[in-house]
């Protein structure tokens, strides 16, 4: 399927070949707006001229997920996509789902926030890491994404940036680039988390995350941003030196777009302010090329496509006067609008949905037709949508692309083109075990894990040569959150060696594992 993926996305870029930067080429969505220039543009093909349930996977009661876009990849190496969700920050979970069928593969409630996660390989060791600002203890951490185990951790001000990650200093490595609310945007080394440069600006960084782009032809990567001072900043990838800045009349809150909207073969920068207008600046020198009013706050990150097919990218934004806009991209003239009836914060993203070689724009749970803004079709749920994005990948390796979005009724939504008699409200049995935290550890380590139904539950410590060392529960439990915890010690109280052992539960008919270290 991976290769079927590579064919299709050959025929894709000769549709829409139309930036300065490399077309996006990745059929994952690892990050905020799918890539580092944050175009909200993915090159798979779908098949939905309407739309069905594929699956509904239902978190934790407390663990609402509107304000979490969702990050999408193979984070443990399966050869299976992988969804990563957060619960809001006050109801926290870091929530990791089986793009298949929706299962839980694990979660860990001490993370939460309003980050979308990054799914990147930032140490170089072949495997994907998740990275995350996580808002209840202002820290940046990387973690494994096979077992949510910890990379590195870094601590910042109080942070809702969604990282991004990029060669910034040109040493064939990595670097993660990521915003806090104390005005500062930080650079870090990717293998290890340690601190290469920050700048500081004038107000807070809430949700105009960093773009990465050669905006300036130099042949290296400059860091693009927006802060609440009203000013949008571009800044040298290698030492956080200033470039320029442009300020708007209100806060900034839309994470800026690199892309060349004007066929000039340069990238611009275009976002949105809190002054109820679209902006589109010269990439090399921060002057302004065209504004837009649209009427309302644009808090929305804009997607750039080609969506009306004219061989001129077109720029989509929403706004908060209950509309979305599609706008040219060289002098931002008025091509459509759609009224979405309501507030509207969440960001919009493209692409060619139902396979009919054209671009549509997706917001929330609806797709509009690229040409006109006319709707292709709207899937109805119980709850709302706030500040969140759709992400589109193809979740099942059936080399079509699916749209995957969280709401606040708790459920994280996967739809497709083929119609699976899943309704709305039905969603899979869910049994999901997270990583033992702390691991590795001393004297006590804890295992949480969740139930769909109220079942019985054995709960035991295994060696690696399969010998089971400690029973730790044995009982029945009822659907919801569980832990259980582990000293270290054996059957009949001894102290057990240092090494690797096996957390096994069996709830049900269902069974899963977790590796722990005891180092003594």
């Amino acid at each position: 399927m991976r290769a079927l993926s590579k064919l299709i996305l050959v025929f894709l870029f000769g549709v829409v070949g139309l930036f300065a930067q490399p077309m996006p080429s990745d059929p994952d969505w690892r990050m905020l707006h799918h890539d580092i220039y944050h175009t909200g543009l993915s090159p798979m093909i779908g098949d939905m001229d309407t739309c069905y349930v594929m699956w509904a996977c239902t978190l934790a009661d407390s663990h609402f997920a509107s304000c979490a876009p969702l990050s999408i990849g193979d984070v443990d190496g399966d050869g299976i996509l992988e969804s990563i969700v957060f619960g809001e920050w006050i109801y926290p979970g870091l929530y990791v789902i089986n793009g298949n069928d929706g299962r839980i593969q694990w979660f860990d409630t001490a993370y939460g926030g309003y980050s979308m996660p990054l799914i990147e390989d930032i140490n170089g060791d072949g495997t994907q890491e998740i990275i995350f600002c996580n808002s209840p203890d202002s820290t940046l951490y990387a973690l494994n994404g096979e077992d949510g185990s910890i990379l590195w951790e870094y601590t910042s001000d109080y942070a809702w940036s969604s990282p991004v990650c990029g060669d910034v200093d040109e040493d064939g490595k990595l670097e993660v680039v990521f915003g806090s609310l104390d005005g500062k945007v930080h650079a870090l080394n990717g293998e290890d988390g340690s601190f290469i440069w920050s700048y500081t600006t004038g107000g807070s960084i809430e949700l105009a995350d960093p773009a990465l782009g050669d905006i300036d032809g130099d042949g290296k990567l400059e860091v693009v941003f927006g802060s609440n001072d009203s000013t949008v900043y571009a800044l040298n990838g290698e030492d956080g030196s200033f470039i320029w800045s442009y300020k708007t009349g209100g806060k900034i809150c839309s994470s800026p777009t690199l892309a060349d909207i004007d066929n000039d073969d340069s990238l611009e920068v275009v976002f949105g302010s809190n002054d109820h207008k679209v902006y589109a600046l010269q990439g090399d020198n921060g002057s302004l090329i065209w504004s837009y009013e649209t009427g309302g706050d644009v808090c929305g990150s804009p997607a750039i496509g080609d969506i009306d097919d004219d061989g001129m990218p077109e720029v989509v934004i929403p706004s908060e006067a209950s509309a979305i806009y599609a706008l040219n991209g060289e002098d931002g003239s008025f091509n459509w609008s759609y009224e979405t009836g309501s507030f509207n914060s969440n960001g919009v993203v493209i692409g060619d949905v139902d396979g009919d070689g054209k671009l549509e724009v997706v917001y929330t749970a609806n797709a509009l037709n690229g040409e006109d803004g006319s709707s292709l079709w709207n899937f109805t749920y119980t709850g709302y949508i706030q500040y969140s994005t759709p992400s589109l990948a193809d979740i099942d390796n059936d080399g079509k692309l699916e749209v995957v979005f969280s709401a606040n009724n708790n459920i994280v939504y996967a739809l497709n083109g083929e119609e699976s008699g899943i309704e709305e409200e039905i969603t899979p049995g869910l049994f999901s075990l997270s990583p033992a935290d702390p691991n590795p550890f001393t004297s006590k380590t804890i295992v949480r894990y969740e139930l769909a139904n109220a079942t019985n539950v054995n709960v035991s410590i295994y060696n690696m040569l399969g010998q089971k060392v400690r029973d730790l529960y044995s009982g029945k439990q009822s659907s919801g959150v569980h832990e259980v915890s582990w000293d270290g010690a054996g059957t009949s109280g001894e102290k057990l060696s240092s090494g690797t052992y096996l957390f096994k539960i069996k709830a049900g008919e269902k069974e899963a594992s977790r590796k722990v270290t005891l180092v003594r």
